[in-house]
Order: structure tokens, then C-alpha cells, then sequence
């Protein structure tokens, strides 16, 4: 079975542009919604990943990411808001500027401080 990654993002392109990494580069199922009110809605049990975007349609996805640290699924902020702005307490979640390429994502190192990293995820399969 294929590991799942939930998407939170509210930009059409920018959540088909993950889909297709989460796809194609990490072998896995990607689960796209575009709120925090859906996000909290649809959080499933086998959720192995999550990609979110802060700034969001209807407000900042810090309580999605808190609902899912909360139940020990990682997370990475992907988002064109600063590092510097996050809240105290997910300070540590990885975080990537929008900006980057998708492509470069996948391609780094597990252990690199930044980049979505095929790692992680196959890391954290194992360890379930």
C-alpha cells in the first residue's frame, strides 16, 4: 500500500504542482484539500504526511498542523509567508519557501534542514 500525504493548499496550481511530486516522486498518494476547516474535517488515520501551505483561504493552518503533530504525523510547511512568523511552538516543523522548485524537493538528502525529504516519509512508514 502506497503511503498517503495530505496537501493543504488553497492555490490550484501550487496543490496540482505537490500532487503531481507526491505522486511521481515519492510513490504515494497525495490528498488535496483547500481549508483549514476541510483539513481538520478529512485528517484520515493513515495520513503519513502532510504538506501545508500557512495562509490559507480561511485562515493559518497552525491548528491542522497542531492536530497532526498531535497525532504524530509529520509535517512541512510549504509557503510563501516567512519562517520567522510561525508561532513558538512549530518553529521545528520543516519549512520551504514556495518559491522552490517541487522537483528539488524530492531531490535532496533525508537529512537536509529544509527540503521535502523522500526520507521522512519512507522513515516514518517504517516506524508505523
Amino acid at each position: 500500500m502506497k503511503p498517503n500525504v495530505l496537501i493543504v493548499e488553497d492555490d490550484f496550481i501550487q496543490a496540482a504542482n505537490l500532487a503531481e511530486v507526491v505522486q511521481q516522486d515519492l510513490d504515494a498518494e497525495p490528498l488535496a484539500v483547500a481549508s483549514v476547516t476541510e483539513a481538520l474535517q478529512v485528517i484520515p488515520d493513515n495520513t503519513d504526511l502532510a504538506i501545508l501551505d500557512i495562509q490559507l483561504v480561511d485562515g493559518k493552518s497552525y491548528p491542522v498542523a497542531r492536530k497532526l503533530i498531535d497525532n504524530e504525523i509529520p509535517v512541512i510547511f510549504v509557503s510563501a509567508n516567512a519562517r520567522a512568523f510561525l508561532p513558538d511552538d512549530l518553529k521545528d516543523i520543516p519549512f520551504l519557501a514556495n518559491r522552490s522548485s517541487p522537483a528539488h524537493w524530492c531531490a535532496c538528502p533525508g537529512n537536509s534542514p529544509t527540503p521535502l525529504p523522500r526520507a521522512m516519509l519512507i522513515e516514518e512508514r517504517a516506524q508505523r
